[in-house]
């Protein structure tokens, strides 16, 4: 199989498994994703995904085991097949994905419906995801409410972006192999940056409440194996 870049946008209902073709470079790429808007909805879902330079990656939906594997640093057999599809479910979300290398998985869920009805009338408005994974990384970006914003960047490492309210921003690059981070975000108006280097290093930042922010980026640069949780709260 051949995959390039892949641009969809949809304001119906698609689930679609892509072993994408008609491409200059890479072999046994897969995108499997589920785009659903209400009906009538001029404001659909959109997903750009470029795998040009990517071998054996892959686009999926987050499952039980699949989370467990991210959360222990080890790629979980059920991503290779069985596998839930991504999903952009409301309007307005948007996601941008490349990746490179051998190897690399990435897991997005992106839902307005959470938190779209609490939102004033006409303030409601999708969530956005930028993802670059390079190797055998995996990732997962999950936003529930609206107008969030999560920027990914994994080196040969492990990240996971959690958004859960609205007017959300987290920025997470992990390098190194082994290393891990994660982003959890419940409130609204939080703000997070994190940037992990290091062979076997683990970080956690969690925010829970709302206007909470890191007055600067977190930087965690360790030549040793460690664990690190931060939880800030707030309301």
């Amino acid at each position: 199989m051949r995959a390039s870049s892949l641009a969809v946008s949809v304001a119906a209902t698609i689930l679609t498994l892509l072993p994408a073709s008609l491409s200059q470079a890479g072999d046994n790429n897969t995108v499997y994703i589920k785009q659903e808007s209400p009906a009538g909805s001029l404001n659909g879902n959109s997903l750009t995904i470029d795998q040009s330079d990517a071998t054996n990656s892959l686009l999926v939906g987050p499952s039980v085991s699949s989370l467990a594997g991210l959360l222990n640093v080890s790629l979980p057999s059920s991503l290779q097949g069985g596998q839930n599809p991504a999903s952009q479910r409301g309007e307005g979300n948007e996601a941008k994905i490349t990746m490179t290398g051998d190897g690399g998985a990435l897991m997005l869920v992106q839902d307005t419906s959470p938190f779209q009805a609490m939102q004033p009338a006409g303030s409601g408005t999708g969530n956005t995801a930028t993802a670059v994974l390079n190797g055998a990384s995996l990732g997962a970006v999950i936003q529930l409410g609206t107008a969030n914003t999560a920027n990914l960047q994994l080196e040969q490492a492990n990240g996971l972006i959690t958004q859960l309210g609205s007017n959300l921003r987290a920025d997470l690059a992990v390098t190194g192999p082994d290393s891990r981070g994660q982003i959890v975000q419940i409130g609204s108006r939080n703000t997070a940056d994190v940037e992990v280097q290091g062979s076997g290093t683990n970080v956690t930042y969690i925010q829970i409440g709302n206007d909470l922010t890191s007055s600067q980026t977190m930087e965690v640069f360790s030549t040793n194996s460690g664990n690190i949780s931060i939880t800030q709260t707030g309301f």
